[in-house]
């Protein structure tokens, strides 16, 4: 049995050896396939903003265009603003002392109290109100 199991051994190799050499001729045989280079990664994209479409244009109409008033090159001028005298007092909005209190009352009393006080010179609003709640708190006093 040693014998053929040295024969069996020596056809097995045989056999192995004559396989080896038939995958070698195929490969050698098969057309040699040249390998390109990979191109090297594009860098990243920077991301796009979706585009806004202009606004759209109003229709042209058939009508001639109107002049403007003044007529041309009138520029609205800005009045000259009058320096202030020193010895005048400081605003009220500008005054830590004061402070801006807000009421809703009738438009029509708001004219009257406007006109009078036109009639009676230069007063103004807030001095009128200042004295009426002056006013007011004495009463309540007594």
């Amino acid at each position: 049995m040693a014998n053929n199991s040295k024969g069996s051994l020596s056809n097995l190799i045989a056999r192995a050896r004559a396989a080896q050499e038939q995958e070698e001729e195929t490969v050698t045989e098969a057309p040699a396939v040249e390998e390109k280079p990979k191109p090297a990664p594009a860098p990243p994209k920077a991301e796009k903003k979706p585009a806004t479409a202009p606004p759209k244009a109003a229709p042209k109409s058939s009508r001639p265009k109107r002049a403007k008033k003044g007529g041309e090159g009138s520029k609205k001028k800005t009045p000259e603003i009058p320096e202030l005298a020193p010895d005048r007092r400081q605003g009220r909005r500008g005054n830590p002392e004061y402070r801006q209190a807000n009421a809703y009352i009738p438009k029509t009393l708001h004219m009257r109290i406007k006109r009078a006080l036109l009639d009676e010179g230069d007063r103004e609003f807030s001095s009128l109100v200042e004295e009426l709640l002056e006013n007011w708190l004495e009463s309540r006093d007594g």
